[in-house]
C-alpha cells in the first residue's frame, strides 16, 4: 500500500521540526533534532539533526523544502545531488 504523502511547503531552516522530513542531496531526510547556535558575529545558525547521514548546519533564514507525515528515505537507497 503506497505511503500518504503530506504537502511540501519551502519554510525557512529556522521553522523546521522535528518528525518533519526535509528534502537534502536529492532524498527526504526525517529531522530528529532542531538547535539554534549564535555565529560569533551575532547571526543564528540552525543546526538540525537528520535519521541518516550528517547534520545540516546553516544559516536560519535559509529556505528548505519539507513535508509532514512521511517516512524517511530507506537506508541503502540512492542519493543523488540535486
Amino acid at each position: 500500500m503506497p505511503e500518504p504523502v503530506g504537502a511540501e511547503a519551502e519554510i525557512a531552516a529556522a521553522t523546521v521540526r522535528p518528525g518533519q522530513s526535509v528534502r537534502v542531496w536529492g532524498a527526504w531526510c526525517t529531522v530528529r533534532s532542531v538547535r539554534s547556535e549564535r555565529y560569533a558575529s551575532g547571526g543564528l545558525a540552525v543546526v538540525i539533526g537528520l535519521d541518516d547521514g550528517p547534520g545540516l548546519r546553516m544559516d536560519a533564514p535559509e529556505p528548505l523544502l519539507v513535508r509532514d507525515g512521511v517516512r524517511p528515505t530507506a537506508a541503502g537507497d540512492p542519493v543523488v545531488a540535486s
